[in-house]
């Protein structure tokens, strides 16, 4: 069997039908991840589970198909799976900037306490509350002010929860075994 290179984000010199198949499949995990509902809390402030998807993506594909990974559902959820919600796109970089992160930590990587707790927290504050809330800003004017505080703390209070939903999602046995065996 022939080797394929790989660069330290993850493109791989050769990409084979095997490679499709398996971003495929984990593009479609991603997609059953997201129909878990959320935990509604109020009106505005909605916490789901969308993100497990996006970490199982970046460590499986790394960082460069974790990218485009994410990116790609992005416009499938908007264009197919909810084709009357109104693109931003904004959000498609917050979710190419995840997918990269995702992938920068998880890829090749020990999913341990002190990792996920730097990942999640950077994208909580770097994406969640920075990019997310400036995107807002741009889209609604000075009316951001009124969601801005319910964010902050739904991203106070889902930083903690997200990282151990993590930690024990990545570490299933089973799991773990899949990611080892199939990332690129």
């Amino acid at each position: 069997m022939e080797m394929i290179q790989r660069d330290k984000l993850g493109r791989i010199s050769q990409f084979t039908t095997r490679h499709l198949v398996i971003m495929s499949l984990v593009l479609t995990i991603r997609y059953i991840v997201s129909l878990i509902p959320g935990i509604q809390i109020g009106n505005i402030v909605q916490m789901g589970f969308g993100f497990v998807g996006t970490a199982f993506a970046g460590a499986i594909l790394g960082p460069f198909y974790g990218t485009i990974l994410a990116v790609l559902y992005d416009f499938l959820d908007i264009f197919i799976f909810h084709p009357g919600f109104m693109f931003f796109p904004g959000f498609t970089l917050s979710a190419a900037l995840g997918g990269f992160i995702y992938g920068k930590f998880l890829w090749h990587r020990d999913f341990n306490w002190r990792r996920l707790l730097i990942m999640m927290t950077l994208v909580t504050v770097v994406i969640n509350i920075g990019l997310n809330s400036l995107w807002l800003k741009i889209m609604y004017g000075d009316a951001w002010m009124a969601i801005l505080p319910p964010r902050l703390i739904k991203n106070l209070i889902s930083l903690p929860l997200n990282t151990i939903v993590l930690y024990f999602v990545l570490n299933q046995p089973s799991l773990n075994r899949l990611i080892r065996k199939v990332r690129f």
